[in-house]
């Protein structure tokens, strides 16, 4: 580091260095008050690696030639102008990691015009970008080759001609999110299977548009894909999820909750092929056809519990599950990090018992039913030391339960 010898406070600047870099953004930025050479040990480009800078409305351009000098090459910008892009562009055409959220104030335009020129861009996203069309993809596309990740979050406008266009040219990209465009159709997922080999995440979530031969284009291809959200997509049902299951046996993250057509055959597929699954999100919505049978409930239950990899298990308004199949889940799954049950009517304190004594991994846990009340959630409260998150709706909790689980 060439830094002047006479430096002040007992810190030279190499240990100043060391243990600025434990220290959060706003504490560096207070670190660098103190004199001028914690200033510039502060400023150092090695201590804001990896930081993202959310920048305010009408930023001064002395914010970002200060983000500059850092060599901040991530910020995430809500609701910002032409000209406010404009300073940002100009000093930092470095920019890998651009996330533009809301911004009715950005032209077209300028879209076109300057997107093109961040050839240094891995990661860009659009959120809720009513500017954004199929002619700036169009524009951006043979320019932005280095793309590892793409967000296209409620972007409605963006059509099938857009995609297509854009696509072809992101052979690098490994992340996709298309929640909420609803312009899209199937053909845009045999593109995307075609141009875009190395994919292994996708949130098709809230996209209707979705059906079995857009995901067999997926499935038949895309043999990275690990993480697979259809989160309210109503064209997904059994025979989409068991393409998933049968043709990736990689993947580890699977959401299919509020997906009404999905039922417990097509979990059935889930936990017989995909034994690596870490992530599995079910049930919700009208679900008044889930299974057949009550049987067919307890057996996926116990098909559910024997996929020891799981951390993270949600489902929803699956009333079959009997207190046996319940309490084999908990007894089966000791590494469970999140716990989301929804409403089920047979989880009482006895229940609650369980999960203290076997899920102690716990950081997430919801549970909703009238049959728990005081002492099932203050054995919750006091054994789950890991626990961050609880909810407990529709739970019969007492003042007297609260005052309980409040020193826990």
């Amino acid at each position: 580091m060439n830094f002047s010898s006479d430096h002040q406070g007992p810190l030279i600047p190499d240990i100043a260095a060391l243990v600025f870099s434990f220290l959060d953004v706003s504490e560096k930025q207070i670190a660098a008050q103190v004199c001028h050479l914690w200033n510039r040990v502060s400023y150092l480009p090695s201590l804001w690696r990896g930081v993202t800078v959310v920048l305010p409305l009408n930023c001064p351009e002395a914010l970002v030639k200060s983000l500059s000098r850092r060599k901040i090459t991530r910020v995430n910008c809500s609701r910002a102008n032409n000209e406010d892009l404009k300073i940002l562009f100009a000093n930092l055409p470095e920019i890998t990691h651009l996330n533009l959220g809301g911004c009715p104030q950005v032209s077209e335009e300028f879209l076109k015009g300057e997107i093109p020129k961040l050839h240094q861009l891995q990661h860009l996203s659009f959120r809720r970008c009513g500017r954004l069309s199929d002619s700036v993809l169009e524009a951006c596309g043979p320019h932005l080759k280095k793309l590892n990740s793409f967000t296209l979050e409620g972007c409605g406008n963006i059509t099938e001609t857009g995609f297509q266009s854009f696509f072809k040219h992101l052979s690098e990209l490994e992340v996709l999110d298309l929640t909420w465009c609803e312009g899209l159709t199937d053909r845009c997922l045999k593109t995307l299977a075609n141009s875009c080999p190395k994919v292994s995440r996708l949130s098709l979530r809230g996209c209707d548009w979705v059906t079995v031969l857009g995901v067999r284009y997926v499935a038949e291809n895309l043999k990275d894909l690990t993480v697979l959200d259809f989160k309210l997509s109503h064209g997904i049902n059994d025979v989409a999820v068991e393409l998933v299951a049968k043709n990736l046996p990689e993947i580890t993250f699977l959401d299919v909750k509020d997906c009404p057509f999905v039922t417990s055959d097509g979990i059935s597929h889930v936990t017989k092929n995909l034994t690596k699954i870490k992530h599995l999100s079910f049930g919700g919505g009208d679900h008044m056809h889930f299974a057949n049978s009550v049987q067919d409930i307890e057996v996926m239950f116990l098909d559910i519990s024997r996929l020891t990899e799981l951390r993270c298990l949600a489902f929803d308004f699956c009333d079959g599950i009997s207190d046996s199949a319940m309490h084999t889940l908990i007894k089966s799954l000791p590494n469970l990090k999140v716990l989301d049950v929804g409403y089920v009517e047979t989880i009482s304190d006895n229940t609650a018992d369980l999960i203290g004594s076997h899920l102690q991994k716990l950081e997430s846990l919801s549970l909703s039913s009238q049959k728990l009340a005081d002492r099932g959630v203050t054995t919750i409260a006091s054994k789950l030391t890991q626990l961050k998150t609880l909810d407990l709706r529709n739970c019969e909790i007492s003042n007297d339960g609260m005052a309980r689980m409040a020193p826990f």
